[in-house]
Protein backbone atom coordinates (compact mmCIF):
# COMPACT_ATOMS: atom_id res chain seq x y z
CA UNK A 1 0.00 0.00 0.00
CA UNK A 2 1.51 3.06 -0.79
CA UNK A 3 0.21 6.60 -0.20
CA UNK A 4 1.53 9.55 -1.58
CA UNK A 5 2.42 12.59 0.73
CA UNK A 6 4.40 14.76 -1.36
CA UNK A 7 6.02 14.93 -4.70
CA UNK A 8 8.89 16.73 -6.04
CA UNK A 9 10.15 17.45 -9.38
CA UNK A 10 13.12 18.62 -11.33
CA UNK A 11 14.44 18.60 -14.90
CA UNK A 12 15.38 14.08 -15.36
CA UNK A 13 13.77 13.34 -11.40
CA UNK A 14 10.55 12.89 -9.62
CA UNK A 15 10.42 12.15 -5.99
CA UNK A 16 7.69 11.64 -3.65
CA UNK A 17 7.46 11.11 -0.16
CA UNK A 18 5.31 8.29 0.81
CA UNK A 19 4.39 5.51 3.29
CA UNK A 20 5.22 1.74 2.40
CA UNK A 21 4.33 -1.33 4.91
CA UNK A 22 8.11 -2.93 4.56
CA UNK A 23 10.19 -4.67 7.44
CA UNK A 24 11.13 -3.96 10.39
CA UNK A 25 12.99 -5.57 12.88
CA UNK A 26 12.10 -5.26 16.54
CA UNK A 27 14.62 -3.63 19.01
CA UNK A 28 15.34 -4.74 22.26
CA UNK A 29 12.79 -2.45 23.91
CA UNK A 30 10.10 -3.61 21.73
CA UNK A 31 10.63 -7.13 22.29
CA UNK A 32 10.36 -6.35 25.87
CA UNK A 33 7.45 -4.92 25.97
CA UNK A 34 5.40 -7.53 23.84
CA UNK A 35 6.97 -10.17 25.69
CA UNK A 36 5.32 -8.26 29.05
CA UNK A 37 1.81 -7.59 27.07
CA UNK A 38 1.98 -11.24 26.24
CA UNK A 39 3.01 -12.35 29.82
CA UNK A 40 -0.37 -10.31 30.86
CA UNK A 41 -2.56 -11.86 28.56
CA UNK A 42 -1.19 -15.38 29.51
CA UNK A 43 -1.77 -14.70 33.09
CA UNK A 44 -5.41 -13.04 32.41
CA UNK A 45 -6.43 -16.22 30.36
CA UNK A 46 -5.09 -18.56 33.46
CA UNK A 47 -7.16 -16.26 35.77
CA UNK A 48 -10.28 -16.69 33.62
CA UNK A 49 -9.71 -20.42 32.72
CA UNK A 50 -9.41 -21.32 36.25
CA UNK A 51 -12.42 -18.61 37.14
CA UNK A 52 -14.48 -20.87 34.58
CA UNK A 53 -13.22 -24.51 36.56
CA UNK A 54 -14.47 -23.47 39.61
CA UNK A 55 -18.20 -22.25 38.14
CA UNK A 56 -18.32 -25.40 36.45
CA UNK A 57 -17.00 -27.61 39.89
CA UNK A 58 -20.05 -26.18 41.45
CA UNK A 59 -22.56 -26.12 38.71
CA UNK A 60 -21.39 -29.76 38.62
CA UNK A 61 -22.29 -30.18 42.39
CA UNK A 62 -25.47 -28.35 41.98
CA UNK A 63 -26.14 -30.69 39.54
CA UNK A 64 -25.09 -33.72 40.78
CA UNK A 65 -27.20 -32.39 44.36
CA UNK A 66 -30.25 -32.25 42.44
CA UNK A 67 -29.54 -35.74 40.62
CA UNK A 68 -28.92 -37.34 44.42
CA UNK A 69 -32.71 -35.69 45.26
CA UNK A 70 -34.57 -37.14 42.16
CA UNK A 71 -32.98 -40.61 42.83
CA UNK A 72 -34.18 -40.55 46.47
CA UNK A 73 -37.42 -39.87 45.46
CA UNK A 74 -37.92 -41.93 42.56
CA UNK A 75 -36.41 -44.78 44.73
CA UNK A 76 -39.28 -43.51 47.80
CA UNK A 77 -41.85 -42.97 45.21
CA UNK A 78 -40.85 -46.55 43.50
CA UNK A 79 -41.15 -48.45 46.79
CA UNK A 80 -44.08 -46.89 48.09
CA UNK A 81 -42.50 -46.83 51.59
CA UNK A 82 -39.32 -46.37 53.68
CA UNK A 83 -38.16 -47.16 57.00
CA UNK A 84 -38.37 -44.87 60.09
CA UNK A 85 -37.60 -45.23 63.98
CA UNK A 86 -41.47 -45.69 65.33
CA UNK A 87 -42.48 -45.87 68.99
CA UNK A 88 -43.30 -49.37 69.92
CA UNK A 89 -44.57 -51.41 72.47
CA UNK A 90 -43.24 -55.06 72.57
CA UNK A 91 -46.32 -57.40 74.64
CA UNK A 92 -44.58 -60.83 76.09
CA UNK A 93 -47.65 -63.09 76.72
CA UNK A 94 -46.48 -65.93 78.74
CA UNK A 95 -49.69 -68.04 78.87
CA UNK A 96 -49.73 -68.12 74.92
CA UNK A 97 -45.73 -67.79 74.67
CA UNK A 98 -46.10 -65.27 71.80
CA UNK A 99 -44.07 -61.93 71.84
CA UNK A 100 -46.30 -58.87 70.17
CA UNK A 101 -44.85 -55.76 68.43
CA UNK A 102 -47.42 -52.64 68.52
CA UNK A 103 -46.84 -49.22 67.01
CA UNK A 104 -48.20 -46.48 69.55
CA UNK A 105 -49.21 -44.37 66.83
CA UNK A 106 -51.94 -46.51 65.20
CA UNK A 107 -52.13 -49.56 67.83
CA UNK A 108 -51.75 -51.58 64.63
CA UNK A 109 -49.95 -54.85 65.55
CA UNK A 110 -46.68 -55.20 63.35
CA UNK A 111 -45.22 -58.79 64.23
CA UNK A 112 -46.26 -61.54 66.44
CA UNK A 113 -43.74 -64.39 67.04
CA UNK A 114 -43.14 -67.52 69.24
CA UNK A 115 -41.44 -66.84 72.12
CA UNK A 116 -37.63 -67.65 71.92
CA UNK A 117 -36.33 -70.41 75.04
CA UNK A 118 -34.94 -67.50 77.35
CA UNK A 119 -37.44 -65.17 77.18
CA UNK A 120 -39.95 -67.76 78.46
CA UNK A 121 -39.86 -67.24 82.22
CA UNK A 122 -41.38 -64.69 83.33
CA UNK A 123 -38.72 -61.61 85.13
CA UNK A 124 -39.21 -61.22 89.14
CA UNK A 125 -40.16 -57.77 89.91
CA UNK A 126 -37.94 -56.34 92.73
CA UNK A 127 -38.65 -53.50 94.61
CA UNK A 128 -36.08 -50.69 95.83
CA UNK A 129 -35.86 -49.89 99.32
Amino acid sequence: MTTAVRTTRSKDIETTETTKLLRHDLTDEERQAIGTDMAMAVSERTSAENDLKAIKAQMNSRIAEADAKISGSAGLLNAGYEMRKTPCVITFNYKNKIVSVTRVDTQEEVSVRPMEAHELQMKLETTKK
